[in-house]
């Protein structure tokens, strides 16, 4: 038994689509049409029609393997011309729902020689994808192609929403946009000098991945204090989204300690009290003189700063070339928070 699609004269197909899935059917789609007004009218196929009515189409088109050229939201399909086909009709279907359905001539797609091949790019955004063609002539529509099958992967990443800043709890709840069609998601996650400190993969069902709605994957344990950084993977391709930064812990201030006021000597370290935690960075930036640009600006790991997990007091330098006048120094905190200045100058 074959099920084929039945336009009726003058209606439009939009109302019922479904795919034929009775056991011993064949896999060529099936459309039931309601509504009015459409372009693509058919007034049957040739089954019903001799040759005293006009050119019968008996010959079946054939996908070209594969199918096409692929992009994130498109596919080049690719099939042989039929002798004395007018026009082509073309079926998409995209994860089991109609997706596209159109009808174009022998001569738009190329091959009214019925000696090139016929090729169309049809839209289609991820997913699986089926699609079926069929042959025309000016007055009926032959067999149904056999079906290909692909799958089309996007280029979208995740975007991240959080978390993002300080966060005070030990666990960590982590977000993002969902993304059309993606059935799986893989967090990354790396810090306090571990890499990874956790890779973690949660269903887009598991995740509450919704229209509208934002993804959500809580940890199942507490993290230490430190920073940490993570990104994020669909199943629709291997592109990682962008990094977003975190940190795990009481929210700390750095407290700057020297030099200060006026000192008898320029030749001595500059040293602050660091945060608890590891894994923080130190940005120091001193100005000296009347200039804009500053004398020093450079980042600095708690390790090198000599203040490892936060223990200990921070300490850079000496930095020779300070003239001791209009002099002043900040720190920064993992590239957020700015300390308030230091003033020094040289003693005369």
């Amino acid at each position: 038994m074959q099920f084929k699609p039945i336009y009726a004269a003058g209606f439009v197909a939009s109302a019922v689509w479904s795919q034929s899935t009775m056991a011993g059917c064949s896999s060529e789609p099936d459309v039931l049409v309601r509504g009015a007004t459409m372009s693509l009218v058919a007034l049957d196929v040739c089954d019903y029609y001799t040759e005293a009515d006009g050119i019968l189409i008996d010959d079946v088109p054939s996908f070209v393997p594969p199918t096409g050229e692929f992009g994130p939201d498109f596919a080049k399909l690719v099939f042989t011309p039929v002798a004395d086909a007018d026009t082509y009709e073309i079926w998409v279907d995209r994860n089991g729902e109609l997706d596209f359905l159109d009808s174009a001539s022998a001569t738009f797609l190329g091959c009214a020689d019925e000696v090139s091949m016929c090729s169309l790019v049809i839209p289609s955004g991820a997913g699986a994808v089926n699609a079926w063609v069929r042959a025309r002539s000016t007055i009926c529509a032959g067999p149904w192609s056999a079906v290909t099958s692909f799958t089309l992967r996007s280029d979208a990443r995740p975007i991240l929403v959080g978390p993002s800043g300080t966060v005070a709890c030990g666990r960590v709840a982590y977000e993002w946009d969902p993304l059309d069609a993606a059935a799986r998601y893989t967090v990354f996650v790396e810090g306090n000098r571990q890499s990874p400190f956790l890779v973690q993969s949660i269903s887009a069902a598991d995740a509450g991945c919704k229209v509208g709605r934002r993804c959500r994957l809580v940890s199942t344990s507490s993290y230490p204090d430190g920073n940490y950084r993570f990104w994020m993977q669909s199943d629709l391709n291997d592109q990682w989204s962008s990094a977003m930064e975190f940190r795990v812990g009481t929210e700390h201030h750095v407290e700057l300690v020297s030099p200060s006021g006026a000192v008898s000597c320029l030749n001595v370290p500059f040293t602050f009290r660091p945060v608890p935690g590891a894994g923080h960075t130190y940005r120091i930036w001193i100005n000296d003189g009347p200039g804009e640009q500053p004398f020093l600006d450079r980042v600095y790991t708690d390790e090198e700063a000599g203040c490892i997990d936060g223990r200990g007091l921070c300490s850079v330098g000496p930095f020779a070339g300070l003239t001791g006048c209009h002099s002043r120094f900040w720190v920064q905190l993992d590239g957020g928070e700015w300390t308030p200045p230091m003033d020094f100058s040289l003693a005369e």
